[in-house]
């Protein structure tokens, strides 16, 4: 499986299997402190067998589990603390196509695990000794069996739901009775986002909202991937399409016109939209649109870097008081909700935004500062980093070298970077500029000196 600090991942019945998640797992429960273990999942057909096995590895280290169901991601990171939880397993891959299957780990904060910390799971789980004074079950190729095959289940998404109402001004929002469109991908949205937007008045037309677990198109939210939406917000006359990836965490946009938004418009929109109202520090990673930067400028407030993934953000955020922040893939994060990336508390803070302003999606996102963000990604080559790094010294020698996750590059009003994805056995390759000629010519002049 791939192994990150956003969790593990890996192709159902090849590195993702009843086995490793059982080990990882139990690995999970000896890292973390005693007491009660939340575990949620998104719509996978494979989820049912994970659950099995993540639910007898978390009994066999002696810790009572409470299944919370097919639930969104940030569902679960909100209740780690209401429910006073020692930590959560969430089971899924996130934007990973239906292949694959994988496992997100949450410390008692609800926040993912450090990378120390992540580390320590990681490791082989039969190499440690028996914590809590519950000895470590051993096991073969089956399902260890702990003597306790019960669980406790939980339903935590009208809680989850209210709280995110609680956010925002739902009386200024009912009135608009907007008509939104929204995809759910057959994920774990599927009953969260018709709810939260039927409880903010706003008339429905749904699309992929069966939670089969069937993708009807590549999950990860970008434009290329939202063509049957944007023809239902056509067809429909819907004031906005928003679009979830399969575990709830990232939303990206449609406007009214029926013309996808690149995912950075999400994060940008409610950048906009707090700082407007609640000027404060914004985070985000080194792979964001320098959007958020011109909109912090705007408002006078700081903007801080992190390397790529909701633990550097959200670290970030609590240590500087952040207001607002997240990832450029669609993932806000709102620390007055939770300090985890959201699509729900996004969704509600961009109809807040659309309400308080009386503009179209279209009119908001011409109002932002213009970049080009292109966004590529190719096989992990053959050669070091350290190989990698010089080859991008050379072909850039002017430009300002950051090496916190990758390689990223800057000038006057331009950036690129060169990553090892967290997620997929792949490099990603950013480049952004204030045109889209500037910004793919330096794509391919990555491509060309890495050979790739």
């Amino acid at each position: 499986m791939i192994q990150g600090i956003s969790g593990a991942r890996g192709k159902v019945g090849i590195d993702f299997t009843a086995e490793s998640c059982l080990q990882l797992a139990k690995s999970f429960g000896i890292v973390i402190g005693k007491g009660k273990v939340l575990v949620g999942r998104d719509t996978r057909p494979s989820g049912l067998m994970a659950f099995s096995a993540v639910k007898e590895g978390l009994l066999a280290t002696g810790h009572p589990v409470l299944d919370l169901g097919i639930v969104p991601t940030p569902a679960v990171e909100f209740a780690v603390t209401n429910l006073s939880a020692a930590g959560a397993i969430i089971i899924t891959a996130s934007h990973n196509p239906g292949a694959w299957n994988g496992l997100k780990f949450l410390d008692d904060n609800g926040l993912f695990l450090s990378p120390e910390k992540i580390k320590e799971v990681y490791q082989p789980a039969q190499d440690k000794n028996a914590v809590h004074g519950f000895p470590l079950k051993t096991c073969g190729n089956d399902i260890c069996k702990s003597g306790n095959d019960t669980e406790e289940k939980i339903e935590i998404l009208p809680q989850y739901l209210r709280h995110i109402l609680s956010l925002v001004d739902t009386q200024l929002i009912r009135q608009k009775k907007m008509r939104v469109a929204i995809d759910c991908i057959n994920g774990a949205a599927f009953r969260a986002a018709p709810e939260l937007l039927s409880e903010l008045g706003c008339k429905t037309i749904l699309l992929n909202c069966e939670p089969t677990g069937i993708f009807p198109h590549l999950p990860e939210p970008r434009p290329e991937n939202l063509t049957s939406l944007c023809q239902k917000v056509k067809e429909s006359g819907a004031d906005i399409g928003l679009a979830f990836d399969p575990d709830g965490d990232r939303l990206a946009l449609v406007s009214e016109d029926g013309n996808p938004l690149s995912e950075e418009f999400t994060l940008a929109l409610c950048v906009d939209s707090i700082l407007s109202r609640k000027p404060g520090p914004v985070v985000i990673n080194l792979s964001t649109s320098m959007v958020i930067e011109a909109l912090a400028k705007k408002y006078r407030v700081p903007a801080y870097r992190t390397p790529v993934g909701e633990y550097h953000v959200a670290q970030k955020m609590l240590a500087v008081s952040a207001v607002i922040g997240g990832e450029g893939n669609g993932g806000v994060i709102y620390p007055d909700g939770h300090p985890g990336r959201d699509g729900l508390i996004g969704t509600a803070l961009i109809l807040e935004h659309i309400c308080r302003t009386g503009k179209k999606v279209s009119a908001l996102a011409k109002e932002l500062p213009s970049y080009f963000l292109v966004k590529d990604k190719a096989p992990l080559p053959g050669y070091p980093k350290t190989e990698m790094e010089q080859k991008i010294k050379t072909a850039f020698p002017e430009a300002t070298l950051d090496c916190r996750d990758g390689f990223r590059i800057a000038g006057d009003g331009w950036w690129c970077q060169v990553r090892f994805s967290n997620t997929e056995p792949i490099i990603r390759i950013f480049s952004e500029s204030t045109t889209e000629k500037e910004a793919r010519k330096r794509i391919d002049i990555l491509r060309k000196v890495l050979s790739i």
